[in-house]
């Protein structure tokens, strides 16, 4: 996983931290469980723990890593792993799994836009692209 500046050095993108820090992340957490809701690769799979610590446990990485950019480490890259692991022995399609990050990082996205006000959604618009880029190397 690639490190990217924290939005909170020199020069970088103080708005989007602000923006990124005012959320309730168990309301992102809620919005983005209701999209999983509805999506069968997520509730056909019997969990090995709570579907709500794991989402959790997903947004507060990617916050940390936008926020402060801290990319996920070693021990976490693992954790990630197990999770794929434990589909894999559950017979569960590699497909399903890349199907579930892929929605995930979206509702996420969507979530953020839907409970942002009109100037934090024009500050989270014109830095997409840093939030984006991160997503997109988590889903890596």
């Amino acid at each position: 996983m690639n490190a990217h500046p924290a939005v909170n050095a020199p020069g970088s993108r103080s708005a989007l931290r602000r923006v990124l820090e005012r959320f309730d992340v168990g309301v992102v957490i809620r919005r983005m469980e209701a999209g999983f809701s509805q999506l069968p690769a997520y509730t056909s799979f019997s969990w090995p723990v709570d579907r709500s610590a794991v989402v959790r446990w997903n947004v507060d990485l990617i916050l940390r890593w936008v926020i402060n950019g801290t990319a996920p480490d070693d021990y976490v890259q693992s954790e990630m792993h197990e999770l794929l692991r434990a589909r894999a022995v559950a017979a569960q399609p590699i497909e399903d799994s890349i199907l579930v990050y892929r929605r995930g990082v979206r509702l996420f996205w969507d979530a953020l836009l839907d409970l942002a006000t009109d100037e934090e959604r024009a500050v989270l618009t014109a830095e997409a692209d840093t939030v984006w880029r991160c997503l997109e190397d988590y889903l890596d």
